[in-house]
């Protein structure tokens, strides 16, 4: 059995960010600290993904979103979240992958 590359043509983006790396910390850490989650990523951006798993966790966690740094886009950044895994909710496999720059 063998396993091929491809080369990727074309990539879709979102029009708004779901989340900002920089800025909001916590959501970072927090789900580093779950485990999945994995990151290519270099001073200019790059690629992390996150399991859905991981992030229905990370909306049920009221205490997350009352730090500093979430607090006052709280509901901005969970209802990006919402959409982002809407597809995909309840599928333990599943992982959202964000093109950061």
């Amino acid at each position: 059995m063998s396993v091929r590359a491809y080369k990727i043509i074309t990539k879709e983006y979102k029009n708004e960010p779901s989340f900002n790396l920089w800025h909001h910390q916590s959501l970072t850490d927090y789900l580093e600290s779950i485990g999945d989650f994995s990151q290519t990523l270099d001073e200019g951006g790059g690629q992390i993904s996150v399991s859905v798993k991981a992030i229905e966790q990370a909306l049920k966690d009221e205490k997350l979103w009352t730090q500093d740094d979430l607090k006052d886009d709280a509901e901005m950044i969970k209802q990006a979240l919402k959409d982002d895994i809407k597809e995909f909710v309840g599928d333990d496999c599943a992982w959202i992958d964000y093109e950061c720059f």
